[in-house]
């Protein structure tokens, strides 16, 4: 086996995720955009998007200049950091607008689809979505894959991860952007909006006399779906840099405990997280046509994941045996499963007819007061199982991988769990952006007059887009919680690498610099958070 050639997989496999792109693009565009009316708002909201785009990628742009400037030359003559800054930047931000375009032009066929069948816009809605979600493990992989490739990663230099730190970066750099401005503006318009037509002229929402409105439907594109895509982005570049320097830390604490490794078995262990990240592609192009029109579309939504989780698992499992280590399957699915538990538990408190929702419903009879306070109440109570999915899988991984190789292989076992929740990342952003199309679709039917001819379909479906949001949401925070593990864990094990500690052992050489690097120290801190937010969750459900 020809192990220099591994990079050549996840860089072909991003390449044809990229083509599988086109292709839902052209599924798409393909549709009927419906009455002249509807093309005219349409393309409003379009070029509402395109112009919040414009201006926010414009002071970007400045940003990345100077500071890859000052990285060229404090770093010199380690170009590649500076480049791979450049080149992160840039990955996300054409990643931003490509998933963005396309769930603009879906809104007006979603809702030109609605007049004809529910069931089918909801597919129509979900596979635009899906190029957003699938663009965002695309462009990681042929983004890192060619950095590997330009840095010269092989079996015998594998230590030049580091110089990889630079595309993460450039991609954090963009999603603060994207995600700073894209929410400032959708909130901003979303609340202006209701409050001049609802509360002011008292009139219903996305009404074609408000103009607001399409300012409101342009929040919803640049905020939950390009702000979310670049936040995604940078969560699954980082999580992939920093488990490759984990890698190389466990390697050369194999070594030094007397365990070395061929070089082309450690070079599988560092490039275990690119292989591990291919299978996102596949697994969600067959979760999204998986999604069939069925009546209910949460019950489609749910197909589509388990179908995602399912093709994962069993590609983890055999990624996991060609690298030796069975153990390394177990954390993967470890994350899999935190990413269902994640989704199962923000159904239940927004779905339509459960509890939370109803109760907060019956709140609002008794005034504005108990409803907030009820509404706050479960919003903090709905934090319980998450958080404790996540301490749980954070100590289960390590203490799975603990006899393999000591504590470093704990924190790599962590490090499988990062990859295996973030590699749902593709079906969940197909789902979130969902939400803003059918909310776009929803607004546009309103505001050109078939809103009788759509009856309730549009609104069921903006139901479940909000379900969806609210399930990225909590899947993108415990994502970030577990990917922070990791890139504290990078950074420790760089430090280590760079005194007079030399190759981490155990974790009391990690205390050496940093005693937050205990994994049951952070799962025990995110339980704490959980008490906090239970005990305040319960007195204010007593006060109302």
């Amino acid at each position: 086996m020809d192990y220099n050639a591994l990079l050549f997989i996840p860089l072909g496999v991003g390449l044809a995720g990229l083509g599988l792109i086109g292709l839902l693009y052209w599924l798409v565009m393909r549709e009927e955009t419906g009455t002249e009316r509807m093309r005219e708002i349409a393309s409003f909201i379009e070029q509402g998007a395109d112009a919040f785009l414009k201006r926010e990628f414009k002071t970007i742009s400045y940003f990345i200049v100077i500071i890859a400037i000052l990285l060229l030359a404090g770093l010199w003559p380690n170009w590649q950091i500076a480049f791979g800054f450049v080149y992160g930047a840039v990955c996300s931000l054409i990643g931003t607008f490509i998933g963005m375009k396309a769930a603009v032009r879906a809104n007006v066929r979603t809702a030109n689809l609605a007049r004809r069948s529910a069931s089918k816009a909801f597919v129509l809605a979900f596979r635009g979505g899906a190029v957003m979600g699938l663009i965002i493990p695309s462009l990681n992989l042929v983004g890192i894959s060619t950095m590997c490739l330009l840095v010269g990663l092989n079996p015998h230099n594998i230590e030049v991860v580091d110089l990889l730190v630079g595309f993460g970066f450039g991609a954090s750099l963009s999603a603060l952007f994207a995600q700073l401005g894209g929410g400032i503006y959708t909130k901003s318009a979303d609340v202006g909006a209701d409050l001049v037509g609802k509360v002011e002229a008292g009139i219903p929402e996305d009404d074609p006399r408000n103009p607001a409105v399409i300012a409101d439907l342009v929040g919803d594109n640049v905020g939950d779906c390009a702000g979310r895509g670049a936040d995604l982005f940078e969560s699954n570049a980082d999580n992939l840099i920093c488990m490759m320097i984990v890698g190389v830390a466990f390697v050369l604490a194999m070594q030094a405990l007397g365990h070395p490794m061929k070089p082309e078995v450690a070079f599988l262990f560092v490039a275990f997280p690119l292989l591990g990240r291919s299978f996102d592609v596949l697994a969600t192009t067959l979760g999204v046509l998986a999604a069939r029109p069925l009546k209910s579309p949460v019950k489609a939504l749910n197909i589509s994941i388990i179908t995602t989780s399912a093709v994962l698992a069993v590609c983890f499992y055999f990624l996991a045996r060609m690298v030796g280590y069975v153990e390394l399957f177990f954390c993967a699915l470890l994350g899999m499963l935190s990413a269902i538990v994640l989704a199962l538990a923000v159904q239940y408190y927004t779905g339509i007819g459960k509890k939370p929702v109803v109760e907060t419903a019956k709140a609002a009879q008794m005034g504005a007061a108990i409803n907030i306070i009820t509404g706050l109440s479960y919003g903090l109570e709905s934090t319980a199982i998450p958080l404790m999915g996540v301490a749980a899988v954070l100590a289960a991984s390590y203490f799975i991988m603990l006899p393999v190789g000591g504590s470093v292989a704990g924190l790599y076992g962590i490090a499988a769990t990062a990859l295996g929740i973030t590699s749902m990342t593709g079906i969940i952003q197909s789902a979130d952006t969902f939400g803003p199309i059918v909310d776009n679709a929803d607004g546009i039917a309103e505001m050109s007059g078939i809103k009788d001819e759509v009856g309730e379909a549009l609104d069921e479906l903006d139901a479940v887009g909000n379900i969806t949001k609210a399930i990225t949401k909590g899947y993108a925070m415990g994502c970030a919680i577990i990917t922070s593990a990791i890139m504290l864990f990078a950074y420790v094990c760089e430090a280590a690498k760079h005194t007079h500690k030399g190759v981490l052992k155990s974790l009391s050489d990690l205390a050496h610099y940093l005693v937050a690097v205990d994994p049951t120290f952070i799962a025990a801190a995110v339980l704490g958070r959980w008490l906090r937010r239970s005990g305040g969750s319960s007195g204010r459900y007593q006060a109302s």
